[in-house]
């Protein structure tokens, strides 16, 4: 099935974590694909620590995007085009798995993606969306969940969705001028 955490509310990625922290205590093997974020947030020092979590993260980071060059947007678009690609051999690798454990009858066996700011990665066109729906629309729903996370998701990005969370802003301490803090903003 298809997961979309959206919204301007703080929580979209941690919604998604804590849906990875369920897998993976189930068994249920997670990669965990972060775009638009670099390497240090606190979460994947416990996600690197589980043994059914992989994590998928970007060759490089230039910072927000309203502040990258366009030759850095666009190295950024071809390397997020190569994080699809393994995010596929992933699936694929796992779906070998799924395959001859389904034919012993467990029909519970599945495989999570987390796709972690694919959605404001799409609206700043660093990742072309209808490469994002074949990928969603390649996998069996009932064997490969798909977990996409931003603040504004397309139209056609929610018809695909099985879930649809919208996280909204009701206050927030940045408003006031608190800027983001270690361990709890990232």
């Amino acid at each position: 099935m298809i997961h979309i955490y959206c919204g301007d509310g703080k929580g979209k990625s941690t919604a998604s974590i804590g849906l990875c922290v369920r897998a993976t205590g189930n068994n249920i093997p997670v990669l965990f694909a972060q775009l638009l974020k670099d390497d240090t947030s606190g979460e994947l020092k416990v996600l690197r620590s589980l043994s059914t979590v992989e994590i998928l993260h970007s060759d490089k980071f230039f910072g927000f995007t309203w502040n990258m060059t366009e030759d850095e947007k666009k190295e950024h678009a071809e390397i997020f085009v190569r994080m699809l690609d393994k995010v596929e051999a992933w699936i694929d690798d796992k779906s070998k798995v799924i395959d001859n454990e389904a034919k012993s009858g467990d029909s519970q066996v599945k495989a999570m993606v987390i796709l972690d700011e694919v959605i404001p990665a799409i609206e700043c066109g660093l990742l072309q969306e209808d490469k994002l729906i074949k990928l969603l629309d390649k996998y069996d729903r009932s064997v490969v969940e798909f977990v996409l996370t931003g603040r504004n998701p397309s139209d056609s990005l929610k018809e695909k969705a099985d879930y649809l969370s919208f996280i909204q802003a009701v206050k927030h301490p940045y408003k006031q001028g608190v800027l983001c803090r270690q361990g709890v903003e990232y």
